[in-house]
């Protein structure tokens, strides 16, 4: 198959496949604030951002095994593979056991960090579960890179989609007979051991000369680029995770568990989002890190500038959408009380787009292996974030706290990470990216008033309406664009793709 058809298959099961996902666990929340209440709802998404917090002890070195993959996947060298995948599983052993240890060790500070909690539950009980959930994980995800890297990331796709359908029914079943928190947790755990399970198995079975027992020590040259690439990966998960997962966090500790189940309904339809989005770009990154591998800078510039149209579409749209309709979907989901005020929720539309924006250029840093160059952006972007969001939290709230989040991004990921993929990357003054990104932000920002414009004299007082409303805002919203970029040489690209792989499901 060819680049586009491995990457149109990837991205099509991982939107399907995500989408289905997102509704489900929308029912199963629904349900679980139903039955456990909101305390209950406060204390998952905090121990959830405990969790991802631990993550960082992996060290980016999935991104650095992708990216070491790609050149003896396209030269079809089954000895390095062999060698690199050794070295991977060895470096996720330690990393486990390295997560347990610091997760037991955090025990005996559990409740500092969360002041209150439903009495009726065993905290340490709880973290417990949450911990076992991460830990497991990473004696088998090596094995997972290889299919991304392979450009068979549908694979992955499928079989989570799968396990995660089954997980939301009996989870909402085991919800609705019991009201058992912890029977919602031991059913979460099983379904993470089954989809590493599962993938591991179908991996052995598509490249079988992993279990050969003779196998080569990587090179010098090779451990060098890995420990290299892995410095860097550490510093970009440290920013990432202060940027993306302390917010909740510092909500708890600053505020209280009603308002982080509050933040966290509409940071689930956010995370919602990004995640269907998110996983098309990731799904690009085998085909891309091929591309990276065989062609010339001159191609692999050309591509970033669709894949960056399609993301600023993608993001623009839906941002429209949010605006609109987000807090009416919140009202009708979870009820009047569960809503924010207008000022905070478009600071929360903002960081997303800002956040989605970055993913072209992410995408694309990840694929050529640019890891080194921005290493101590996101160390200064975690300190920008955390001493902003601290402050204005403590004088305005939860406002305050995603204000900072928006400063720290504008103040470095915004013009960094574009800067360093122009110059090192695409050798390209990085000037026509911010150009593009000022015609595109501005015809974004036009759409939304356009669309608002029609929109908000309707009535809005039932699912109906809803509907009707999400009908006309997407037709619109999309409207606009078009007219506006049906003459530019990126849309008429893309479409073209589109329309050639639409006529081949026809024939």
């Amino acid at each position: 198959m060819t680049r586009t058809d491995n990457s149109i298959r990837n991205v099509k099961y991982a939107f399907i496949g995500q989408l289905l996902t997102m509704i489900l666990t929308f029912v199963s929340r629904r349900i679980f604030l139903d039955v456990l209440g909101e305390q209950f709802l406060g204390l998952n998404s905090l121990l959830t951002s405990i969790i991802n917090m631990l993550s960082l002890a992996e060290l980016g070195i999935g991104a650095s095994i992708i990216y070491s993959l790609y050149k003896p996947l396209a030269e079809n060298d089954y000895d390095k593979i062999k060698s690199l995948m050794f070295f991977f599983k060895k470096a996720y052993y330690i990393i486990g056991f390295i997560i347990a240890t610091i997760g037991l060790l955090l025990i005996p500070f559990l409740r500092l960090i969360i002041r209150e909690f439903p009495s009726e539950i065993n905290l340490y009980l709880v973290y417990f579960l949450f911990l076992i959930n991460s830990v497991g994980s990473y004696f088998f995800v090596y094995k997972q890179s290889l299919l991304s890297a392979d450009q068979k990331e549908y694979i992955n796709t499928n079989v989570r989609t799968l396990f995660l359908v089954i997980l939301n029914f009996f989870q909402i079943i085991s919800l609705l007979l019991t009201r058992n928190y912890i029977l919602f947790l031991f059913l979460q755990i099983l379904s993470t051991f089954g989809i590493n399970i599962v993938l591991s198995l179908r991996v052995d079975k598509l490249y079988p000369y992993l279990k050969a027992k003779k196998w080569s020590k990587i090179s010098d040259s090779d451990s060098a680029l890995i420990k290299k690439n892995v410095k860097a990966l550490l510093m970009h998960r440290l920013g990432g995770f202060v940027v993306n997962s302390t917010d909740p966090l510092l909500i708890g500790i600053l505020l209280n568990l009603v308002v982080v189940a509050q933040y966290g309904n509409y940071l689930m339809i956010i995370n919602g989002l990004i995640l269907i989005f998110s996983v098309i770009f990731q799904s690009l990154r085998g085909s891309l890190g091929n591309l990276g591998a065989t062609a010339n800078k001159n191609q692999i510039y050309q591509n970033f500038k669709k894949l960056n149209f399609i993301g600023f579409w993608i993001y623009s749209f839906s941002s429209i959408c949010l605006y609109i309709l987000m807090t009416p979907f919140v009202r009708l989901w979870l009820g009047e009380e569960m809503t924010l005020s207008p000022p905070i929720v478009i600071i929360i539309i903002i960081n997303y787009y800002l956040r989605g924006m970055r993913q072209s250029t992410l995408t694309f840093r990840d694929s050529l292996g640019i890891f080194w160059y921005d290493r101590h952006k996101p160390a200064i972007e975690a300190f920008i974030n955390i001493t902003f969001s601290i402050f204005l939290g403590i004088h305005f709230g939860l406002l305050g706290i995603l204000l900072g989040t928006l400063i720290s991004t504008i103040t470095t990921s915004f013009w960094v990470e574009p800067y360093v993929l122009f110059k090192y990357g695409f050798e390209k003054n990085v000037m026509d990216f911010f150009k593009d990104y000022l015609i595109y932000t501005t015809i974004g920002i036009l759409a939304l008033i356009g669309t608002y414009s029609i929109t908000r004299f309707l009535p809005n007082k039932g699912l109906f309406d809803f509907i009707v409303i999400t009908i006309i805002t997407c037709f619109v919203s999309n409207f606009i664009l078009i007219l506006f970029f049906h003459r530019r040489k990126e849309f008429k690209s893309v479409f073209h793709i589109f329309k050639n792989r639409m006529f081949k499901l026809k024939q």
